[in-house]
Parts: structure tokens; C-alpha cells; sequence
């Protein structure tokens, strides 16, 4: 008896290894898969595509701030209005999942290009090297990203000079 307790033990140990695996494995394939879909949404200048993938609830966490989803998509898509052109090209470090709860962290560069303020002037390139922690949970059968935020301060350029990101916007 105490043979047959332990085998449906090592069964049920390993069936729970196994979801475990296959959830952590579900989660790397979805996520991969997403990346080029993000980085296209961004040199697309597709707001759609970011409001459609986060929850009702999602924040953005940067430089000790939070913002609540509307200010999040405000803020891009004042970036997307002021951007003649994007280019971003975002990366996996590291991801894992457990049950409906997936993070994921990732390293990205963002490159813009900024139209001249005056009819003299030139145009500025901005570049935005991020890493980021990301928070995904399934909602039924889809995965959608609840937070964001900086694992690593942002590093920020313009026309090639370091900018203190938090100096934008009047901060």
C-alpha cells in the first residue's frame, strides 16, 4: 500500500512539474512571439495595438512614477504625434510563468526622429535604451500586460547628448 501511495505521489508530483513546464513554456512562446508584434506596433506608431493588449488596469512605472493606463497611452501617443519616424527593437532576457501570471524582462532601444522645431533648424534623433519588467496575466485564453515597469533606469539620448529623462516635460 505504502508502494502504491508513493507512486501516485511521484504521478501527481510529476503531472504538476509537467504544467508547470508546459505553462512556463506557453508563456515563452506566446511572449515570443508578441515581441515582433510590439516593435512593429511601435514603428507603426499603433496605439490600437497597446491599448488592446493591456488590462483595464494597467500602470507604467518609470522614474518612480506611476501611470494609470489613460496617461499611459496619452504619453505615447503624444511621442507617436511628435516622432516622424520610430524604430524600436525590443528583446528578451529573461521570462517565466506561474498558473495566469507571467513576467518577463526585456531590454529594448527605441530610436526617433523628431521633425525641426523651425523651418531653419534640424532635425533631433532620441534614443531610449530601456530595461523593463513586464507583468503579463491571462485573461481567458489571451494573454494581456498588466504593469510595467523599469528594471534598470532609463538611458536617454538626444542628437547623441545624454538626457536626463526626467528633465522632459517640464519634470
Amino acid at each position: 500500500m505504502t508502494k502504491l501511495i508513493n507512486l501516485l505521489a511521484g504521478t501527481g508530483m510529476l503531472a504538476c512539474c509537467a504544467v508547470a513546464a508546459s505553462s512556463d513554456g506557453d508563456f515563452k512562446k506566446f511572449i515570443t512571439a508578441e515581441i515582433p508584434k510590439m516593435n512593429m506596433a511601435f514603428n507603426k506608431k499603433d496605439v490600437s495595438y497597446f491599448e488592446k493588449v493591456g488590462t483595464d488596469n494597467f500602470t507604467e512605472t518609470q522614474g518612480g512614477k506611476t501611470a494609470k493606463k489613460a496617461e499611459a497611452m496619452a504619453s505615447l501617443k503624444q511621442l507617436f504625434s511628435m516622432a516622424s519616424s520610430i524604430d524600436c527593437k525590443y528583446s528578451i532576457l529573461s521570462c517565466a510563468s506561474k498558473g495566469n501570471t507571467g513576467t518577463v524582462l526585456m531590454h529594448g532601444i527605441l530610436k526617433t526622429t523628431m521633425p525641426a522645431a523651425t523651418a531653419k533648424g534640424k532635425s533631433q534623433s532620441m534614443v531610449m535604451d530601456m530595461t523593463e519588467k513586464q507583468t503579463w496575466v491571462k485573461v481567458g485564453k489571451n494573454w494581456k500586460i498588466s504593469s510595467l515597469s523599469e528594471a534598470k533606469p532609463l538611458k536617454m539620448t538626444v542628437n547623441g547628448k545624454p538626457m536626463d529623462p526626467s528633465k522632459m516635460h517640464g519634470g
